[in-house]
């Protein structure tokens, strides 16, 4: 077994990166080690975390609290470093450029900071607000900022109405603040429509997968324990479930050619064509 063919939906993220570092593939295949023997327990995780909270907060300094928020996200400590990093960031001489560092480690920090700062550090490196502030001061047009902000596809955020305030008092204009709306709803869209094909993906393999064990299952006998041929309601009439799971295949494979809409014809694939193979 290679590292490559574990399930990543298990071992996910840094645990994988993890995995692949203390063993090579020769020598996974050759011990035929246990993945879970090799990961970190959650109390051995715990330890690790506690060693670098400790450490950052020792350290106190910006560079070491992002490097704890960076190594553990999801870390217990997460909201005091947050917090400690958000003051240390306030009192650097280039505040905003500090704030925008932690941010990008840590997006939640920015809600604790006051709104007057908070609207100049959203939006994407080298288009937040800030940044398109300092192109229109420059002389470049409102239509060629907006454009860039929108061929970015890259998300703003849906402002709160503090910010849109915040936003006209730094004198914004209207079409900017529109551009970073439209830009924010299509990275949206976007990611729903990743999501929804990357799940139809994972769908049509396991339906695959499943098709093909059961090419492979030996046919059943005369014996007591042979099972007939189970047959199913389909859309196109009764068909027996082998059948019926290799429709729903070809129906979700079409599925993945539509533009739009998929995750319906995801629904109508499955409820034409049932499949419970076992």
């Amino acid at each position: 077994m290679q590292i490559d063919a574990l399930p990543q939906a298990k071992y996910a993220g840094e645990t994988y990166d993890l995995l692949r570092k203390k063993v090579s593939d020769s020598a996974w295949y050759a011990a035929q080690v246990d993945a879970d023997s090799i990961i970190a327990s959650p109390k051995q995780e715990a330890a690790l975390e506690k060693t670098a909270y400790d450490s950052a907060i020792k350290a106190n300094s910006l560079d070491a609290l992002k490097a704890y928020l960076s190594e553990f996200p999801n870390g217990a400590h997460r909201k005091e470093v947050i917090e400690r990093a958000v003051n240390l960031a306030k009192a650097d001489p280039q505040k905003l450029v500090a704030l925008a560092s932690l941010a990008s480690v840590a997006p939640k920090a920015l809600d604790l900071i006051p709104v007057s700062e908070r609207v100049l550090l959203i939006g994407p490196e080298g288009l937040r607000v800030q940044d398109v502030l300092a192109l229109l001061e420059s002389g470049v047009v409102e239509g060629v900022v907006a454009s860039k902000i929108k061929g970015a596809g890259k998300a703003y955020k849906d402002f709160a109405v503090d910010e849109l305030a915040m936003l006209k008092q730094l004198e914004v204009p209207d079409t900017i603040v529109q551009a970073m709306l439209d830009a924010t709803a299509a990275a949206k869209r976007k990611k729903e429509t990743d999501d929804a094909s990357a799940a139809l993906r994972a769908e049509i393999d396991a339906l695959k997968q499943l098709i093909a064990a059961q090419a492979k299952a030996p046919a059943g006998g005369s014996g007591a324990s042979s099972k007939p041929a189970q047959t199913v309601q389909t859309k196109e009439g009764p068909m027996d479930m082998a059948a019926s799971c290799a429709k729903r295949l070809a129906a979700l494979k079409g599925c993945g050619a539509l533009p739009m809409g998929a995750s319906i014809c995801q629904t109508a694939a499955k409820s034409s064509f049932p499949c419970a193979l076992q």
